[in-house]
């Protein structure tokens, strides 16, 4: 055994939540690794849950997995602070959102940012199953790099996967991919054209053409580049912003317009 080096296994961090809601009342909480869940006491009309993230950030081979359930209620569900994917040499960091929200619920998931140092790799599914009488609003912001280090990425892995069913019919999809030539991607007019911060906003319900036009009123409005597309029942809103603080402004002015309340308190803290 001399001079034998033994290669332990890198630790990895897993989570899972599993959350059931009905009729505004909690029927199940299950959590378990790294991943937690709070329900604060918010003393307003809609409840919020707040996930949690124990390891403090997202490396190769740790895995999440999110399963709700919300049946004739009304959740705001969000994070606690803004998710942070950490350098990773080969694997990426996974995880899984599985949302079921039926009987004339109004969820929101609204998690703060997440932000991708370089070398990052994740590969995220959401996949949400509403009944036509529901109400969902989906918002996911990324930042590609520590803007306030000046980061640039020049490696990373980024896989974003959406799904959407609508009484078990498929009525959206979307696939989100950036690796390789990262730079290029990054940079190139026809890519991101610089932008550091992309938010994706997707409302499901039946005042997306109301919203769509009290967007489109405002458009000017928004230092960000903004586009807004509406058709079937679903709202769709696109935010690419060199600046992280405009960006991150701006998809607050969004969210406002849209929902008509306050963004979570956890985002202000």
């Amino acid at each position: 055994m001399d001079g034998a080096t033994i290669q332990q296994p890198l630790q990895r961090a897993t989570g899972n939540i599993r959350l059931s809601v009905n009729g505004n009342r909690l029927e199940r909480l299950y959590q378990s690794g790294s991943a937690k869940l709070l329900m604060p006491r918010t003393h307003r009309d809609v409840a919020e849950a707040v996930l949690i993230n124990t390891a403090g950030g997202m490396t190769g081979g740790d895995k999440y997995r999110n399963d709700l359930i919300i049946k004739g209620s009304q959740l705001t569900v969000t994070s606690q602070t803004a998710e942070r994917i950490y350098k990773s040499n080969r694997e990426a960091a996974q995880v899984s959102t599985l949302l079921n929200v039926s009987e004339q619920s109004i969820m929101h998931w609204l998690p703060q940012e997440t932000i991708f140092f370089n070398k990052a790799r994740l590969s995220r599914d959401i996949e949400l199953h509403m009944s036509s009488d529901s109400e969902c609003l989906i918002s996911e912001t990324i930042i590609l790099g520590r803007y306030a280090m000046g980061e640039n990425l020049s490696d990373c892995s980024i896989k974003d996967n959406w799904r959407i069913y609508r009484d078990a019919k498929l009525i959206h999809t979307e696939a989100l991919r950036i690796k390789e030539d990262v730079s290029r991607v990054l940079h190139s007019p026809t890519g991101l054209g610089g932008a550091r911060i992309l938010t994706t906003i997707l409302y499901l319900g039946p005042k997306s053409e109301q919203l769509a036009e009290r967007l489109g009123r405002t458009l000017n409005q928004y230092p960000s580049n903004l586009g807004i597309s509406c058709w079937n029942g679903k709202l769709v809103v696109r935010l690419a912003a060199q600046e992280v603080s405009t960006g991150k402004e701006d998809t607050v002015a969004l969210l406002w317009e849209i929902r008509q309340r306050d963004i979570p308190r956890v985002w202000q803290t």
